[in-house]
C-alpha cells in the first residue's frame, strides 16, 4: 500500500489533501466558508496552527494539541469534556 504523504507530510490524495490545501493557500475560501456556514462566526477571524506545509502537515492530538491552541496548562483529563480520547484533529484554528 502507497503511503498517504510525501516526504514533506504533504497528502496525495483525499480529505486530507483538501484540508492541507485549503488551509494553506486558500485560507480565505476556508475562513469565507466557515463564517458563511455559522452566523455567529460572521466577524470572526481565524488563526490556523493546523495543518501547516511550515509544521510538516502535522496534526495534534492530547496535550500537543492543548499547546498548540495556547491551552498549554490544560491536562488531557481535565479537557476531557471538551476532548475525545486519543482524538487527532486535522486542522486547527486559534
Amino acid at each position: 500500500m502507497a503511503d498517504r504523504v510525501d516526504a514533506s507530510g504533504a497528502a496525495h490524495a483525499g480529505s486530507q489533501l483538501q484540508t492541507q490545501l485549503y488551509v494553506n493557500k486558500h485560507t480565505g475560501k476556508l475562513d469565507d466558508a466557515i463564517r458563511g456556514a455559522f452566523a455567529e462566526l460572521a466577524g470572526a477571524e481565524f488563526d490556523w496552527r493546523s495543518p501547516l506545509a511550515g509544521d510538516s502537515y502535522a496534526e495534534y492530538k492530547d496535550a500537543a494539541f492543548l499547546k498548540s491552541v495556547g491551552l498549554d496548562g490544560v491536562t488531557v483529563e481535565g479537557a476531557g469534556h471538551v476532548l475525545l480520547p486519543a482524538s487527532i484533529y486535522d486542522e486547527l484554528v486559534g
